[in-house]
């Protein structure tokens, strides 16, 4: 992208930032991309305008806008009119935008921006051949006793939750905004699905995820499509099969929460599948024993992807590269203050 400084007479405003993301929204010709799926598509009055409430509230949430009533107050500062090409709207106008919104636009939406991603990554990293996606849930603190969908999750934090996918340089494949108590998987295969849908076979492509995704629904959603996963197991799940495993031998490049730790596996025939996972464990020693265990920590991972390929150690790490997902969001949090949402 070129970056052309020009001196001109005007007013200066901390917004004039925000011109590299109007940039990028006509560098990737998203107005084509997204316009079949914005409300009043078929009215060809509507499109162009429906395009700039889309466009505007993006790059308010860039701007730290926290609700509807901010993108007015956006309205005063003459950079940001300037983004905006002079099409500015009031509070009232965004809102019965969003609110006129259906479920299968927001799905197409979802799929642009997967596409979006996708392309982007191949121009800047045309010669990787993996594709690892990182899939997670992370909530959303409110404070309004009105917003659409707000409850307690399971850490008793009012709020909303949403499902993440990004791959591993950090460009983003989902979000979707969720009920606060929406279980973790919740419509991850759809995403899955989605995703993978648009990634080339001839790539290597995997996913990794936390114990909340450790379910059949996901493991099929996978083997369907044929994604190698590493994926955290419950201790319900994988305590069955710790009399399984024969051998333990010493971790060289891992520990255990800063701990030497202990590596071994063993085969998991998952009901209702035709075929066997290995699944990897690790244990460290407690620092407080309990008289009625057997002294140790564990944690373990089910996986698709063979001995030959990826070794036992060789596969934690691998899994262990997901923490970065965490960073990911907590850039969206705090860099475009997806902690809040602005409508009910």
């Amino acid at each position: 992208m070129g970056i052309k400084l020009e001196v001109a007479r005007g007013d200066f405003t901390s917004l004039g930032g925000l011109t590299i993301f109007a940039e990028l929204f006509d560098r990737l010709d998203l107005k084509s991309k997204l316009s079949p799926y914005l409300p009043g598509a078929k009215k060809a009055a509507l499109v162009s305008r429906n395009f700039y409430k889309f466009r505007n509230m993006a790059l308010g949430f860039v701007a730290g806008a926290e609700c509807l009533e901010d993108m007015v107050t956006l309205n005063q500062d003459p950079g940001f009119v300037a983004i905006c090409k002079n099409q500015t709207f009031q509070s009232n106008t965004y809102g019965e935008f969003l609110r006129s919104f259906e479920p299968w636009q927001l799905r197409h939406i979802s799929a642009v921006l997967a596409a979006t991603a996708l392309k982007i990554r191949r121009r800047m990293f045309a010669d990787e051949r993996r594709f690892i996606l990182d899939i997670d849930s992370t909530d959303h603190r409110q404070y309004g006793s009105k917003i659409e969908g707000a409850a307690f999750n399971h850490k008793h934090n009012w709020g909303l939750d949403s499902l993440q996918a990004f791959d591993q340089f950090g460009f983003q494949y989902w979000m979707e905004v969720r009920e606060g108590n929406a279980f973790t998987s919740n419509n991850a295969p759809y995403a899955i699905e989605k995703i993978f849908a648009q990634v080339p076979k001839d790539m290597s492509r995997y996913l990794r995820a936390d114990s909340g995704f450790c379910n059949h629904a996901v493991l099929q959603a996978c083997i369907q499509r044929n994604i190698d996963f590493v994926i955290t197991m419950r201790a319900t799940m994988y305590e069955p099969l710790l009399q399984r495993v024969s051998h333990w031998h010493p971790a060289q490049k891992s520990s255990f929460r800063g701990r030497s730790c202990e590596i071994g596996s063993t085969i998991y025939y998952p009901e209702g599948f035709t075929r066997a996972m290995r699944v990897v464990f690790i244990r460290a020693r407690k620092t407080q024993p309990n008289l009625f265990e057997d002294g140790y920590d564990y944690a373990a991972w089910v996986t698709s992807i063979g001995e030959r390929e990826m070794n036992d150690e060789n596969l934690v790490c691998f899994y262990k590269k997901r923490g970065n997902a965490e960073n990911f969001i907590r850039e969206l949090k705090n860099g475009f203050d997806i902690h809040h949402f602005p409508c009910l």
